[in-house]
């Protein structure tokens, strides 16, 4: 896909001029993986050190049917930013981190996780390990505070605004279903 002020003519040459000369391929399936998440516990110790990470991870549902943007909207709620979730259980609460933060990583669209982490200080580090797992059990259990379509409002005004740029249009249309 070309964006931009190019007739069609001239977006022509300049994909013939970008891909002149390659051979002729086939389609290409993406490798087949299969993520292991087999629960493990990682401890690197030094113990006088002033900060520690703490990272857990685990596996979503893949996204075969869609529900990507679901996706996003529930972690932002659960440790994006201030007033997160995540947030408020280790730094609000405990006071033992500047904050620990939620986020989606992906193999493919069969091999989703989610990835929780921050760093702590490291001799809070069994007080925060409790404290996320507590607001993360809590978070799947009740959901998001408040409605929704609060959440929802600042996708809907980014989309408004982009919505008549070239490019963000453009790399939208383009991006790959392995995303």
């Amino acid at each position: 896909m070309i964006a931009g002020a190019l007739s069609d003519t001239e977006a022509g040459k300049a994909v013939d001029a970008l891909l002149g000369g390659l051979p002729e391929g086939g389609p290409v399936d993406p490798p087949a993986i299969q993520a292991d998440f087999t629960p493990r516990r990682i401890l690197l110790l030094q113990p006088d050190a002033e900060a520690s990470s703490l990272t857990f991870i685990g596996p979503l549902p893949p996204t075969a049917e869609g529900h990507e943007f679901d996706d996003i909207i529930l972690v932002k709620a659960l440790g994006v930013g201030e007033g997160s979730v995540l947030f408020n259980a280790v730094r609000t609460d405990l006071r033992a981190a500047y904050g620990f933060s939620a986020g989606l990583g992906a193999f493919s669209r069969a091999n989703r996780f989610l990835v929780l982490r921050g760093q702590v200080e490291t001799s809070k580090m069994a007080q925060v390990e409790e404290a996320v797992l507590k607001a993360y059990t809590t978070f799947r259990e009740t959901g998001p505070e408040g409605p929704v379509s609060n959440l929802k409002a600042p996708f809907a005004a980014n989309i408004q605004k982009t919505a008549g740029q070239p490019a963000s249009v453009s790399f939208s249309g383009v991006m790959p279903e392995s995303w």
